[in-house]
């Protein structure tokens, strides 16, 4: 029957092939070989790839680097203690004398710098101590001269009250006892005026220097004639000016 159902017609069964080989892969359970182990029942289709290319081995590359390894084992085996000790020594030492140099250059730099600063610093108070000083001699010139100003005022003062008081037909308000009043060009002119007189003339003789210094006549030889070389000019104006002064102290 078994026969039978394998062969149908002299053809294989189908349903036969597959029993048969399932209970070949029971029989087979714990074996490496086992059909259900052995790989994919797809087939996978992997496109080849290209082959990498072996790295080249430089000559000699192998021995130094042997060789190095060896001497690097070798030379910690067969270092002396007492070098090393020496060795950090002398870098101490080193270490010690570049860090006392480099501290000597700072503290030079930082005295050289203090220096500059305290030179600056005693220029700038010389300037103001002269400066203080011009204006205290102003000061103090001003301050003298109002004092012996105050004096001399003072003074003329208790005289009047001395006349006032020992002759009484003297009059202390006469404009002839009046301190604020000066002699100026014989006229009888208060302060004030007399300076600002003062300061008309010497405008007027400072421009008259100009013109003349600037355009003076001269005729074809080279000559200045008489009464155009500026000084008859400068004689009318103070002629003018004094005329005028008479005028305002009238």
């Amino acid at each position: 029957m078994a026969h039978h159902a394998r062969k149908t017609g002299g053809e294989v069964d189908l349903f036969a092939k597959i029993r048969d080989k399932m209970g070949n892969a029971t029989k087979a359970e714990g074996q490496s070989q086992a059909p259900n182990l052995v790989g994919p029942v797809v087939d996978v289709y992997r496109p080849p790839t290209a082959k990498r290319l072996a790295l080249s081995k430089m000559k000699g590359v192998g021995k130094d680097r042997k060789r190095l390894r060896a001497l690097a084992k070798t030379g910690v085996e067969a270092v002396d203690p007492g070098l090393v000790m020496r060795a950090l020594n002398e870098y101490m030492a080193r270490g010690l004398v570049l860090s006392r140099r480099v501290t000597t250059m700072l503290q030079e730099e930082l005295s050289a710098g203090d220096k500059k600063k305290h030179a600056e610093k005693v220029a700038s108070l010389k300037k103001l101590r002269d400066n203080d000083q011009q204006s205290w001699a102003e000061e103090k010139k001003k301050s003298e001269a109002e004092a012996v100003y105050s004096e001399h005022v003072n003074g003329f003062q208790k005289a009047l009250r001395r006349v006032d008081f020992l002759y009484k037909e003297v009059s202390v308000s006469d404009c002839r006892f009046n301190i604020n009043l000066d002699v100026y060009d014989n006229h009888m002119l208060d302060v004030a005026e007399i300076s600002h007189l003062r300061a008309e003339q010497e405008v007027t003789t400072v421009g008259n220097e100009e013109v003349v210094d600037v355009a003076s006549p001269v005729n074809v030889e080279g000559v200045v004639p008489d009464g155009e070389d500026g000084y008859g000019d400068a004689e009318d104006g103070e002629e003018v000016a004094k005329e005028g002064n008479d005028e305002v102290a009238d």
